[in-house]
C-alpha cells in the first residue's frame, strides 16, 4: 500500500508555526457537562468557539502506528485535542514515507498553528469503527450494490411509493409513540403522586387518578402489560425509536437533465419530497462522487483569514496532505464504507469567507479566482502524493485528467491574475496525473455549522460574527470585512449592525405596544416582554404564556390549561394582533436577513452584499469533483407540481445536484371537541323558563357570638393584605374583615368601610357570588404577583383578590384559581353519631374539602351528663366585642351600657 523507502517525502516549510508566536493567548474558564475546565485559547476567540473545538475532541482517534512513540500529554484541554490530531497524523505520515522523520515535529506544528491562526478547522472524525489498514495488506470486503434510484427505470415509480410509504408509517409510528410514552409516564406519575398506604396507590378502584390516566394510555394503544410496567415504575421509553426505512443509496435519485428541464420532474418531486435526504443529480459520475463525499474526511478552509495567496496555497497544500494521511489511517463506521473510502480516496476542503473575498478584493472574478487557486494547489498536492502513495485501485485516469484540464480551462478563461497563476498550477498537477496518476479525488463545498463554529463563523457568517466581551457576554457585530466595506463606501457599520440582529427593544416596534396594550396586557406584563426581547428567537417566542403571568394569561385572556401547556402556542395570533403591525415589529427588533433593503446603504453596497448563494453554488461547481447540492427552501405543505416546477428550473439552471428543504409546518388549530353525542334515544323536549321570580327575607340574619372562620394572609404586588372571615354556624360566610398595612389612612379606612358594607350585605341575604361577580377582574393598582396563598397567584387588584378567595373557599369556584391548592381532601370515614365536626370548623378555611368527613371523638366524657354552662363575664372596660348593627369588633362598655366606636349604635338603639 504504502511507497518505497527509496521514494522522495515531500518537503514541510514552516509558516505557519513561527507566526502563533504573535497571537494573544489567555486562559478562559469553560463550562463543561459535570466540570468548569481552564484552557489557553486565543484571546479573541469567543466561549462558544472553543466548546465547539473541544467537542470536536471527542471524536478524535488515538491509534498511532506499530512502533511509533506516544505524544507528551497536556492537562490542557484545547491543547491536548490538537497535539492528539497533529501528532497521530504526522506519525502515520512518517510510518507511510510521506513526510521524513526529522519533519514530523513540523508536520505537527503546522497543523496545530494554522488551527490556532484561526486558518484552518478540520472536521468531525470517527474514533474508532473498521478500515483497510495502510500498512498490511488486507482483505478487502465483499463490493456492494448502492446505485441510486433511476428515474426511467420501470420499476421507478413502484420503489418511490414504498419509499413514501415506508417513511409515512415512521412517521406516524414515531408519533404514536411519543403519545404513548407520555400516556404511560401520566400512569406512573399518578402512582408517585399519591399520598397513602402502597395498596391503595396501586390500585385504580381506589386511586381515581390512577384509574383516568390508566384510561387514557389504553385509549392511545397500551395493553395491560405496559400499563401494569408503569404502575410498577417500569415505563418503557419509546419517544424516538424509529423503524428502520429501506431508502435508496446516499445520492438517492438520478434522473436526465433534457426531460426535468422539459417539465417531466412529477416522480423526482414525490421522491424528494418523500426524505428530505435524497438528493436527485443528473449524471453517473456527480451521483459517484456524492456518494463518495458522504464518507469523506473534511477540513475547512478560512479565506478571510488567508488572504495572501501564498498563504491560501501553502495551508491548501498542508491540509491536502493530512486529509490524504487521513484517508488511509481514518476509520469508517463498516467495513463496506471502508472499502469504498480506500478505493475512491475522496477528500473535501470546506471554503469558508467567499463573500468576504469577493467584498474585499478588487476585480468582478476575485472570489472564483480565489476558489480555482484553492482547486489547483489541492491537485498540485495530490499530484505529489501520487509519487508517494499508489493512486487509488482501479482508478480511471483518463477521467481523472479530464478533470483537471477542463478546470485549468475554466481557471484559464477569467480575467485575473490568481487564476492565471492557478492556470498554470493546473498544468503542473496535470502532468504528473498522466504520468502516475493521482492519489486523492478533491472536492470543494461549504462548512456545516459546527466547523463554521470553529472558525468563528454564526449562521450568517458573511455578515455578522461573534465578540465575546471582557465580562464575558457575547456581542454579535459586523463582520470585519463588511464593516469595512460599508466605512470604505461612506455608509455607518453601527446602523448596519442594527438592521440585521435588530433593536431588541419593545419602543422601537411600531404599533406592537399600543396593540398589545388595547388586548389587555398591562405595564407589568410589557415589561416582561420587553425583558424577553433581549434572548428570544422571534416574536412568538417573546410573548408565550412562560413570559407572561399564567394567572393573567388564564384570567384575562382565557387561555385554558391545555393552552398554558401548549409550547407551539401563538398568543399574537389568539390576540388578533394585525399582521401588518406583527410583520413590521418583527423585522425592527429581530432584524433582517440581509442588507439588501437598508434603506441607508450607501450607493454601490448592493451589489457587494446581496446574497450569491447560487453564485457560490456555482463556482464551487466548476473547480470540484464533487457536485455542490442546491437546496430547494419550499413551504411545509407545498404540493407536488410547485415541487416538479422548482426541480424543473434548477435542471434548466445547469445545477449537478438539487434536494428539497421543507419548511416545518405551522400548528393545526383545531376547533374545541364537541362532547359526544349520546345513544339514539326519543327526543324529549326540554321544559324552558319562561320568568322565575325568588323572594328573600330582607331581615337581617345576626351572627352568632362565637363565631368560625380563619384569617389569610398574602401580599398583592409587594403589598401585604390580611383578610379575616366570620362563618354562621352553618358555615356560610357573614363576615369580612380587609387589613392592609403600611397604607394611607384614607385608604385603609376606605378598605375597612368597604368590608362593613360588604358584611351587611351578606348578612341582609346578598348572594356572595354576586359579590364575587361584581369585583372580580377589577383593575388598579396594587396589582400583579400574589405570594401566601395556596390558590391564587396572580391578582388585577386587591377587591380582585379578595373575591377571587372567597369564591374559591365558600363557593368551590376553582376556575378562579390560578394555581393548585395544597390542601388534600382527607379519606372517607364512617362517620359516627356523636358530634359533627363541622360545628368547629371553618368551612372556608378547609376549602369545604374536609368538614363532611371528620368527627368530634369524645374522651371517656359521659355523653349524658349536661354540663351547666358558665356564665360570660362582661367585657372589661377596653375589650371590644362585636357590634350587632354592624358587626365590627367595636362595641365597648361605656359606663352601664354598651356603644359601638364605629357606627355609634347602642344595644338599647337596637332593641
Amino acid at each position: 500500500m504504502a511507497r518505497s523507502p527509496t521514494a522522495a517525502s515531500i518537503p514541510i516549510a514552516l509558516r505557519f508555526a513561527p507566526r502563533l508566536a504573535t497571537v494573544a493567548m489567555e486562559a478562559r474558564a469553560v463550562e463543561r457537562p459535570g466540570a468548569i475546565v481552564t484552557v489557553t485559547a486565543p484571546t479573541a476567540w469567543t466561549s462558544a468557539r472553543i466548546e465547539a473545538w473541544l467537542d470536536w475532541a471527542a471524536t478524535l482517534a488515538a491509534d498511532l502506528p506499530p512502533g511509533a512513540t506516544q505524544w507528551p500529554e497536556t492537562a490542557d484541554p484545547l491543547a491536548a485535542a490538537l497535539d492528539r490530531w497533529s501528532h497521530r497524523l504526522a506519525a502515520w505520515a512518517t510510518a507511510l514515507n510521506v513526510v521524513a522523520p526529522d519533519q514530523a515535529e513540523a508536520f505537527a506544528d503546522e497543523l496545530r498553528s494554522s488551527a490556532l491562526l484561526g486558518h484552518i478547522a478540520p472536521g468531525a472524525q470517527r474514533p474508532h469503527g473498521a478500515r483497510i489498514h495502510p500498512l498490511c495488506l488486507d482483505t478487502l470486503p465483499a463490493e456492494t450494490e448502492a446505485s441510486p434510484l433511476i428515474l426511467n427505470d420501470p420499476e421507478a415509480a413502484r420503489r418511490v411509493d414504498a419509499l413514501t410509504a415506508d417513511l409515512g408509517r415512521a412517521r406516524l409510528a414515531d408519533a404514536a409513540a411519543v403519545a404513548l410514552a407520555a400516556r404511560l409516564a401520566d400512569v406512573a406519575e399518578a402512582v408517585r403522586r399519591c399520598d397513602g398506604p402502597a395498596s391503595a396507590c396501586t390500585d385504580p378502584a381506589r386511586n381515581p387518578a390512577l384509574a383516568r390516566t390508566a384510561q387514557a394510555a389504553r385509549a392511545a394503544g397500551a395493553d395491560d402489560m405496559a400499563i401494569l410496567d408503569a404502575i410498577s415504575g417500569r415505563a418503557p421509553s419509546l419517544a424516538g425509536h424509529t423503524p428502520p426505512v429501506s431508502r435508496p443509496a446516499a445520492v438517492g435519485v438520478l434522473g436526465e437533465r433534457d426531460l426535468i428541464a422539459s417539465g417531466d420532474a412529477e416522480l423526482a418531486a414525490r421522491a424528494l419530497l418523500a426524505d428530505p435526504g435524497v438528493v436527485l443529480t443528473f449524471s453517473p459520475e456527480d451521483a459517484q462522487a456524492l456518494s463518495d463525499a458522504a464518507a469523506a474526511p473534511v477540513i475547512a478552509l478560512d479565506l478571510e483569514t488567508l488572504t495572501d495567496a501564498d498563504d491560501l496555497e501553502a495551508a491548501t497544500r498542508l491540509v491536502t496532505l493530512a486529509l490524504g494521511i487521513e484517508i488511509l489511517a481514518g476509520w469508517s463506521d463498516k467495513a463496506e464504507a471502508a472499502r469504498a473510502r480506500f478505493e475512491r480516496r475522496c477528500v473535501v476542503l470546506a471554503l469558508s469567507g467567499l463573500d468576504a473575498v469577493r467584498r474585499c478584493t478588487d476585480g468582478p472574478h476575485a472570489a472564483e479566482a480565489a476558489v480555482a487557486w484553492v482547486s489547483a494547489a489541492a491537485a498540485a498536492a495530490a499530484a505529489d502524493l501520487s509519487a508517494c502513495l499508489s493512486a487509488p485501485p482501479d482508478s480511471a485516469r483518463e477521467d481523472v485528467v479530464a478533470g483537471i484540464e477542463e478546470r485549468r480551462r475554466a481557471a484559464a478563461a477569467l480575467a485575473d491574475p490568481m487564476a492565471e497563476r492557478a492556470s498554470a498550477l493546473f498544468k503542473t498537477a496535470l502532468a504528473q496525473a498522466k504520468k502516475v496518476g493521482i492519489a486523492l479525488s478533491v472536492g470543494l463545498s461549504e462548512p456545516d455549522a459546527e466547523t463554521a463554529l470553529r472558525l468563528g463563523r454564526t449562521a450568517r457568517p458573511g455578515l455578522l460574527t461573534a465578540l465575546e466581551t471582557a465580562d464575558g457576554e457575547v456581542e454579535t457585530i459586523l463582520s470585519p470585512s463588511v464593516a469595512e466595506t460599508i466605512r470604505r463606501l461612506g455608509g455607518h457599520p453601527e446602523a448596519a449592525r442594527l438592521w440585521l440582529v435588530g433593536e431588541r427593544t419593545l419602543d422601537a416596534a411600531p404599533g406592537l405596544a399600543e396593540a398589545l396594550a388595547e388586548c389587555g396586557l398591562t405595564a407589568l406584563e410589557l415589561e416582561a416582554v420587553s425583558d424577553a426581547l433581549a434572548t428570544a428567537p422571534d416574536l412568538r417566542r417573546a410573548i408565550m404564556p412562560a413570559v407572561l403571568d399564567p394567572g393573567f394569561c388564564r384570567d384575562v385572556l382565557g387561555l385554558s390549561a391545555e393552552d398554558l401547556a401548549d409550547p407551539d402556542i401563538d398568543l399574537l395570533d389568539r390576540l388578533d394582533i394585525p399582521a401588518a403591525v406583527r410583520c413590521d415589529a418583527e423585522a425592527v427588533l429581530f432584524g433582517h436577513p440581509d442588507l439588501s433593503d437598508w434603506p441607508q446603504a450607501p450607493e454601490g453596497l448592493a451589489g457587494l452584499l446581496a446574497p450569491q448563494t447560487e453564485a457560490q453554488a456555482a463556482m464551487l461547481d466548476r473547480f470540484s469533483t464533487v457536485p455542490a447540492t442546491t437546496p430547494l427552501t419550499l413551504p411545509g405543505s407545498v404540493a407536488t407540481a410547485e415541487a416538479a416546477r422548482r426541480i424543473a428550473d434548477a435542471a434548466r439552471s445547469g445545477r449537478r445536484a438539487v434536494r428539497v428543504v421543507r419548511q416545518p409546518m405551522p400548528r393545526l388549530r383545531l376547533p374545541e371537541a364537541a362532547p359526544d353525542a349520546p345513544a339514539a334515544t326519543a327526543s324529549v323536549p326540554e321544559p324552558r323558563v319562561i320568568e322565575r321570580v325568588i323572594e328573600r327575607d330582607r331581615t337581617r340574619k345576626k351572627m352568632p357570638d362565637r363565631r368560625k372562620g380563619y384569617i389569610q394572609k398574602a401580599s398583592v404586588g409587594g403589598h401585604k393584605v390580611y383578610v379575616h372571615t366570620g362563618e354562621y354556624e352553618d358555615g356560610e360566610l357573614g363576615e369580612i374583615f380587609v387589613d392592609m398595612h403600611k397604607e394611607g389612612a384614607a385608604f385603609r379606612s376606605l378598605m375597612n368601610n368597604f368590608a362593613i358594607s360588604v358584611s351587611i350585605g351578606l348578612q341582609h341575604g346578598v348572594p356572595l357570588d354576586d359579590f364575587v361577580d361584581a369585583f372580580v377582574f377589577t383593575r388598579f393598582e396594587p396589582a400583579g404577583k400574589v405570594t401566601g396563598n395556596d390558590s391564587i397567584r396572580s391578582a388585577t387588584s386587591v377587591l380582585d383578590y379578595i373575591f377571587r378567595e372567597l369564591a374559591v373557599s365558600y363557593l368551590g369556584r376553582s376556575e378562579l384559581a390560578n394555581a393548585e391548592p395544597d390542601i388534600d381532601p382527607l379519606p372517607e370515614t364512617e362517620a359516627p353519631e356523636e358530634v359533627p365536626a363541622a360545628r368547629f370548623i371553618s368551612k372556608g378555611f378547609a376549602r369545604g374539602a374536609a368538614p363532611d368527613n371528620l368527627v368530634v371523638v369524645p374522651f371517656g366524657q359521659d355523653r349524658n351528663r349536661t354540663r351547666e354552662a358558665a356564665p360570660i363575664p362582661p367585657a372589661a372596660n377596653g375589650d371590644a366585642e362585636p357590634c350587632p348593627a354592624c358587626g365590627d369588633l367595636a362595641l365597648q362598655r361605656r359606663g352601664a351600657s354598651l356603644v359601638c366606636d364605629t357606627c355609634g349604635a347602642a344595644p338599647s338603639m337596637l332593641g
